[in-house]
């Protein structure tokens, strides 16, 4: 390694927003380097460096923003941010730091924007804005402190510069979803991004956006915990209000989401395949934690009922890592913010189709999170905890229910083939199934999901193919098939026995519902019914014996059955059970309200 390679494996594990902590590094290899702002011999200068750190045979790619003076020429607010002395470029030394931390090259990074040259929009690292956007250049950055994964500088009351750290190849979806919703009042204008090609990738890498700057708001974290606090002086907290409004504002996201990108259905087998990953994933972190063993059934019974589902599930583009220190309070209602995901997974799974609720749980466990975060301090007060815990519980259904208000006026069609709707009503649209162009008639959707034989449309559009539906699984699959009536016990690849309390089992043949005349009949055939199938009956009985005393005086010759293909003894081989298929509850009082019709 060279000398700022050194350097950099020895820096970048003591950075917040560094992933791979606690693991050694192997080796650091600079793979780009990008010169954005050059002072001459006695200026500074700022480079933008794509760094790969080799841990445990895996590769991360980081960015670093470099800055770089002559010796004894830093300036003494800049020594924290130094990160060594070495050779960058020339042969003179030099000493690099952080260059996030200097106030006078984030002011020259903001002037880039400004240019709007062709040399901005051609070069290795481009700056882009989007039409009909100017962008201003205000003096220099202040750098936010209280983030993990990104670094973002804030000029003024202006805008705000986030560069994302951990870079994968391809537009980051934090730009590609505040594009979305440009526009809309629940998010920060998007105004321009910096990109750049990496090295063996053909698809223009997302380094950097830049969004208009609410002032004035409040994280919602430092909210919802302060209120928790509320309940130490004995006094009632109540977010619910907040609670309720942020909910309303979550589904007007994903019901913009929904409107402006792609969305699809996930079919109930792949809903199945989705269960196989969670159950993984609950191995994975029971064997990480042994505490968590004892709630496994518990949770293992939720993932057998989902599991189970014989409809078809809507999934969208959605938020990815949705908990309250995402979202800001300004006077005038809910920001979402950080659309990224999760930073740690590549680009192209968090692109992903997933379902809203995945939003929704995330957010119901910052709420369980805010109220927990009280008593890690505090000793063990078992009226606190439970005012804790009911805190959580209100705020949680504070949540839902604005959810559910907030969705019902503008709930848009679940159906693949059926545009949006505007109103709970059935829509007579022609049915389109995505991505072909076909159309079929006589297409009806009813607010509920749909289900097998409710379309008149080919089975295949509520998402049956693998195509249409893996892209909707962002969790790793597992090598087993989750069935729970196959399944009782299950043990993960990390010897994790995982079963749920119950198992619920197929109907079989013989435990299918079966419809005796006697308590089918109609109330009108009353006894006379009764008598007529008794009449029959005892016909049918006089005409056998009358059979089989014929037969004992002539007996009838032996038939000697000829050999079938495959059966050595000739002896007809009989068809094996047809098993039965498990019914639903519709399909089987669809069957019985047929039967008794026929009856009557």
């Amino acid at each position: 390694m060279s000398q700022l390679e050194e350097l950099l494996a020895v820096w970048l594990p003591r950075q917040r927003w560094f992933s791979g902590k606690g693991i050694p590094i192997q080796r650091v290899r600079i793979e780009s380097r990008y010169t954005l702002v050059s002072a001459g011999p006695g200026g500074p200068d700022l480079n933008v460096l794509v760094v790969q750190a080799g841990q445990r045979g895996l590769s991360s790619r980081y960015q670093v923003l470099l800055g770089s003076r002559p010796p004894r020429s830093l300036p003494p607010d800049l020594a924290r941010a130094a990160i060594g002395v070495c050779q960058v470029s020339g042969s003179r030394p030099r000493v690099v730091y952080d260059a996030a931390h200097d106030p006078q090259l984030t002011a020259l990074l903001l002037e880039r924007f400004t240019r709007g040259g062709d040399a901005e929009r051609r070069g290795r690292v481009r700056f882009r804005t989007l039409p009909g956007t100017t962008v201003e250049a205000i003096g220099p950055g202040r750098l936010l402190t209280g983030e993990q994964s990104n670094t973002s500088l804030v000029y003024g009351r202006d805008y705000v510069l986030k560069t994302f750290r951990r870079l994968w190849p391809g537009r980051n979806p934090d730009l590609e979803l505040n594009m979305a919703l440009s526009g809309s009042p629940y998010v920060a204008r998007p105004c321009g991004w910096i990109e750049a090609d990496l090295s063996g990738h053909s698809t223009p890498t997302t380094l950097a956006l830049l969004q208009t700057f609410v002032p004035d708001a409040t994280d919602g974290w430092v909210m919802a915990t302060a209120n928790v606090r509320t309940l130490l002086d004995g006094t009632e907290a109540d977010f619910g209000d907040e609670s309720a409004r942020l909910g309303r504002t979550t589904a007007a996201v994903h019901s913009s989401l929904a409107s402006a990108l792609p969305t699809d259905v996930l079919s109930p087998s792949a809903a199945g395949e989705l269960a196989d990953a969670m159950v993984e994933r609950l191995a994975m972190a029971s064997a990480e934690v042994p505490e968590l063993a004892e709630h496994a059934p518990r949770v293992m019974e939720a993932y057998a009922d989902f599991a189970g589902l014989d409809e078809p599930l809507p999934i969208q583009r959605v938020h990815g890592d949705y908990h309250l220190g995402q979202v800001i309070r300004p006077a005038s209602g809910w920001v979402l913010l950080d659309f990224e995901g999760e930073p740690t997974v590549p680009v192209r799974e968090r692109q992903r189709l997933s379902s809203p609720l995945r939003d929704v749980a995330g957010m119901l466990r910052s709420f369980d999170y805010a109220a927990g975060f009280l008593l890690v301090e505090q000793d063990d007060d078992p009226d606190l905890a439970w005012a804790a815990r009911d805190w959580a519980r209100r705020n949680r259904e504070a949540f839902c229910r604005g959810y559910a208000e907030g969705a019902a006026p503008t709930r848009k069609s679940t159906s693949p083939c059926c545009g949006p709707s505007s109103s709970t009503r059935p829509s007579t649209r022609s049915c389109t199934r995505p991505g072909t162009g076909r159309t079929g008639s006589g297409c009806r959707w009813s607010p509920s999901p749909p289900r097998p034989g409710r379309h008149g449309c080919p089975a295949d559009h509520r998402g049956g193919g693998r195509a249409s539906t893996a892209a909707a699984l962002p969790l790793s699959r597992s090598n087993h098939r989750f069935t729970a009536s196959r399944h009782p016990t299950i043990t993960s690849h990390h010897g994790v026995e995982l079963s749920p309390r119950t198992t619920r089992k197929p109907a079989t043949a013989d435990e299918q519902p079966v419809e005796t005349p006697e308590k089918s009949a109609s109330p009108s055939t009353g006894a006379k019914g009764t008598a007529s199938r008794s009449t029959k009956a005892k016909a049918s009985a006089a005409k056998k014996e009358t059979a089989a005393r014929s037969t004992k005086a002539k007996p009838a010759e032996k038939k000697v059955p000829a050999a079938r293909k495959g059966s050595a003894s000739g002896a007809p081989r009989r068809r094996p059970p047809r098993r039965a298929r498990p019914e639903g509850a519709r399909r089987r009082r669809v069957r019985q309200g047929r039967a008794r019709r026929r009856r009557v």
